[in-house]
């Protein structure tokens, strides 16, 4: 495990597909978490 994170850590800046990916990713759950909170 810590051997994959420093894989991960160890590379460059982070293509525009993931940027992207993690974007839509934490909006999905800020939405839900509003969503939850919010009722």
């Amino acid at each position: 495990m810590s051997k994959n994170i420093e894989r991960w850590m160890d590379r460059p800046l982070p293509t525009t597909g993931q940027v992207v990916l993690m974007t839509m990713v934490l909006g999905s759950v800020s939405v839900w978490l509003l969503l939850w909170f919010g009722d």
